[in-house]
């Protein structure tokens, strides 16, 4: 698939999933860093219950309150990385606001009854599960005879 446009994106939780910070630690896989890496993606928002920030994304339109982004831009992609418990919410929050294509970590849900809900809506969700690049696993995969 190539894109003819350039999707606006938008960061729904900053923490080491989001943009890579940890406890004062930067990880470097992310999805900023990811999203960085493709030519016809550009973040224009970000929000976060802190205020981070990121030297590269100066220009980058910072928010605390996540229907503040949906409301005040125009979004072609949200990534959800927030705690599991506000998952259901921010998609449901995404599908509000008329957000074509949403990307959320794992899982969808905390509840059987939510993850029915998704399903009905009839909407497609990108789910990101990608630990075997954190550092913890690899390190993990050098010593061990496990294949991952």
């Amino acid at each position: 698939m190539t894109l003819n446009k350039k999707l606006n994106v938008g960061i729904i939780g900053c923490g080491r999933f989001g943009a890579g910070v940890f406890k004062n630690t930067q990880y470097k896989y992310n999805h900023i860093n990811t999203i960085k890496n493709f030519k016809n993606l550009k973040i224009i928002s970000i929000c976060d219950l802190k205020k981070i920030t990121l030297p590269d994304l100066k220009k980058v339109k910072f928010f605390y309150d996540s229907s503040q982004l949906l409301s005040n831009n125009k979004i072609d992609l949200v990534v959800i990385a927030t705690n599991n418990s506000n998952h259901y919410q921010l998609i449901n929050l995404c599908i509000k606001y008329k957000v074509k294509n949403i990307i959320c970590e794992k899982p969808l849900a905390t509840t059987y009854h939510h993850y029915k809900k998704i399903l009905k809506l009839k909407k497609k969700i990108i789910t990101n599960y990608s630990r075997r690049h954190l550092d913890v696993f690899l390190e993990l995969k050098k010593k061990s005879k496990i294949i991952f």
